[in-house]
């Protein structure tokens, strides 16, 4: 696998990936732009955003794996609206912290919000929703773990690591999808 990179971030993520075997990558499209994948083995590793997707210019697998192909396949239902949730084994690579963060964030329903502040809370760090920003913001699985879905406390959208823009549209798009449902 090939890799041009044009910024700092395609340099680190070049330097991980050139270390890793195994190493399968895809491009899925969707509404939202297209977004990478990237698993090893039989773990999802990385998803990766619209905004940086562009500016890696590596060749996705021919073959693809049954894992990716069942990768590929949520991702499509996600975007067409049909699954809110994922089953799917990663592989975080991150701190305890970290973890325990994504994985509250992990619980955060379709088509809801929870602020920094709550999770902080729920993760028995009061005081630390900055950390959880920067836990929520090293996501390396944005849409398998909704990082999307976390605000701040007024209310405001907060940073997003695709942009503002994806955010919201992503937000909008899972309450559209869940209010539309019927009971």
């Amino acid at each position: 696998m090939l890799f041009i990179c044009s910024r700092k971030l395609d340099l680190v993520i070049y330097n991980i990936l050139s270390k890793i075997k195994n190493l399968e990558f895809s491009i899925i499209h969707s509404q939202f732009g297209d977004f990478g994948i990237l698993i090893q083995q039989d773990f999802l590793t990385k998803i990766i955003l619209p905004n940086s997707v562009k500016s890696i210019k590596a060749v996705p697998s021919k073959d693809k794996s049954t894992f990716m192909i069942k990768v590929r396949s949520q991702l499509d239902q996600y975007f067409k609206g049909v699954r809110q949730s994922f089953d799917l084994k990663v592989d975080l690579n991150m701190s305890t912290f970290f973890i325990n963060t994504l994985e509250e964030v992990k619980k955060i329903p379709y088509g809801s919000t929870m602020s920094y502040k709550d999770i902080a809370n729920n993760i028995k760090s009061p005081k630390g929703y900055r950390a959880v920003a920067n836990a929520n913001a090293r996501n390396p699985i944005p849409i398998i773990i909704p990082c999307h879905r976390v605000i701040k406390s007024n209310g405001d959208f907060g940073e997003y690591g695709g942009g503002s823009i994806l955010k919201k549209k992503l937000l909008e798009f899972e309450k559209d999808i869940f209010f539309s449902k019927p009971n």
